[in-house]
């Protein structure tokens, strides 16, 4: 393999998706900082790194770079059902 094509559709659909996440995110850290702030954190780390993941591949594509997106993505599903586990167990 000598050179790869990734489609760069893909990953803007990424970063629109961790657009909704951030504001998303926003919305609870606004109503429950204190309470979920150790997820918070986490969910608000896990998406820099995607960010950053997507932006890496976006300027320099590599597979390499579309596995870094994979598992920047894979650990913000972590962080987000942490998350989502927290809160429902408050519920």
């Amino acid at each position: 393999m000598t050179h790869v094509d990734l489609d760069q559709g893909a990953l803007t659909e990424v970063q629109d998706d961790l657009t909704q996440v951030k504001s998303d995110l926003a919305t609870v850290k606004e109503d429950a900082k204190d309470e979920f702030a150790p997820e918070i954190d986490a969910v608000e780390q896990a998406s820099a790194s995607v960010s950053s993941s997507v932006n890496a591949a976006i300027t320099s594509p590599s597979v390499q770079g579309i596995t870094d997106v994979s598992t920047a993505v894979k650990t913000l599903g972590a962080s987000l059902t942490a998350l989502q586990d927290a809160v429902k167990s408050t519920c």
